[in-house]
């Protein structure tokens, strides 16, 4: 006799006139059952308990179930998983040593995993934890603390992602769609560091000439678009002609006695010839800009992985 079945030996059997034997013992039997975490926390388990004979045959032992589902009506409620249902079904098996069926009786419990723990936990706090990343954006560069905010985001990110692994078996069949989520927002807040760096570079930039080509067909299209206002300048690809104007408002006020300085100051007025604003103003522009890929990301990333944890779960039914 198992030792897991050490109530067999201390209970009697119960024989009816009609042949029949009642067997009923109080023991604890445990069971090792495939895990399938691809859902987690949503996730529903399928444990199935076989009982049967390897000594006798089906023509020796005949083993049947009066039920065609299991009496749960006495089973106390688990914290972690609720028993949906768990069904008996009987089968024959034919192995190669022998001729005759070996038949067994499955009982398949039916786990349902209760997800309102790490909802409340781990998935709302995660998603706070990654929105607080797209203020980063928002942040002034005088702040000095928009780089801090992103990798303190991949941090706490971090942190969550250790305590779901400690809730789950290790398997290399699948890999659950909360890990994805939980990558999906470390490689986020690490891009958003990235572009935090850059914007930094470029706000700092200070009296450096800004190409022509930036300024035009990047910086401007893109201010429009985020609505930041850029300083008064004439068209990039006109400063030669406004050069070339200049000299002739010099030449002709030397003729006519003019002073060179006062058509100097308004030539300079009517020329911003100093381009830290618009370095200045262009981070502002890749900020505005990061927020709003930053966002639609965000939301794209979640719908798709929680939708496809929905639709994995209708398919388990």
């Amino acid at each position: 006799i198992s030792e897991e079945f050490y109530g067999f030996d201390s209970f009697r059997a119960l024989i009816h006139f009609d042949g029949n034997v009642t067997y009923n013992f109080p023991t604890k039997v445990e069971a090792s059952c495939p895990i399938d975490v691809s859902r987690f926390p949503f996730d529903r388990q399928v444990c199935d308990l076989m009982f049967g004979s390897w000594v006798y045959n089906g023509f020796q032992l005949n083993v049947t179930s009066r039920q065609s589902n299991a009496d749960l009506s006495s089973v106390k409620e688990n914290v972690e998983f609720i028993i949906d249902n768990a069904p008996i079904v009987r089968h024959e098996l034919y192995y190669g040593c022998c001729a005759h069926p070996f038949p067994d009786v499955t009982v398949y419990i039916h786990l349902t995993r209760k997800p309102d723990y790490y909802i409340t936990n781990i998935i709302i706090p995660s998603v706070l934890v990654t929105v607080v990343a797209s203020f980063g954006f928002l942040l002034p560069v005088d702040s000095g603390e928009k780089v801090g905010l992103e990798l303190t985001v991949m941090l706490a990110m971090s942190v969550f992602q250790l305590l779901v692994a400690d809730q789950l078996p290790p398997s290399a069949d699948s890999t659950p769609w909360i890990a994805m989520f939980f990558t999906f927002t470390l490689v986020l807040s690490g891009g958003s560091s990235l572009w935090q760096v850059i914007v930094l570079n470029i706000h700092h930039r200070g009296h450096r000439k800004m190409p022509a080509w930036l300024k035009s067909f990047i910086l401007r299209p893109l201010a429009y678009v985020t609505c930041v206002s850029l300083p008064n300048s004439v068209h990039p690809f006109q400063h030669s002609n406004k050069q070339d104007n200049t000299k002739r408002q010099l030449c002709q006020a030397e003729c006519n006695g003019r002073s060179k300085g006062q058509q100097t100051v308004q030539f300079t007025g009517d020329y911003y010839d100093d381009d830290s604003e618009f370095w200045i103003q262009f981070a502002l522009v890749l900020d505005r800009v990061g927020l709003f890929v930053f966002l639609i990301s965000f939301a794209i990333g979640c719908s798709y992985i929680f939708l496809g944890i929905k639709s994995k779960s209708h398919e388990g039914l």
